[in-house]
């Protein structure tokens, strides 16, 4: 994966979501984030918020591109979680993507989780400490 041309497509983004409990919704990507494709994940991001859910998973796992644009979508779906009481975690975040987050300074707002199932784990140490405010990073 580049970051500094934009890659051949060969397929649009492919955006599927659902609920993995009562409280935790997931996203999975498959294809290139860009000004082209973030409007799909917007989309998806804004319904599930909708439907009540602010506790989210969004999997990278088959991110083959992520623009800038791409990272203000997720920065914008952290926001909206953390203001109405919830969080999002990313999964999967390729070492491109990782490396251009830290540059930009966005790994430190965006909380990030090397995969799928570590990322689910966030929310059940977070409902056990809730009330202490352990397990929670906030910005």
């Amino acid at each position: 994966m580049t970051f500094t041309s934009h890659p051949q497509r060969t397929a649009d983004l492919q955006v599927q979501g659902f609920p993995v409990s009562p409280d935790v919704w997931i996203i999975h990507l498959h294809g290139p984030v860009d000004a082209s494709t973030v409007r799909l994940l917007d989309s998806m991001i804004d319904r599930t918020f909708e439907r009540g859910f602010f506790q989210m998973v969004i999997d990278l796992a088959g991110v083959d591109y992520l623009s800038s644009s791409g990272f203000g979508c997720l920065l914008s779906a952290h926001h909206r979680a953390t203001d109405n009481g919830g969080r999002v975690v990313l999964s999967s975040l390729s070492p491109e993507a990782r490396e251009i987050g830290t540059t930009l300074g966005l790994l430190d707002i965006l909380t990030c989780a090397p995969s799928l199932s570590s990322a689910l784990r966030w929310f059940t140490r977070s409902a056990g400490s809730d009330s202490t405010g352990e397990g929670r990073r906030t910005h």
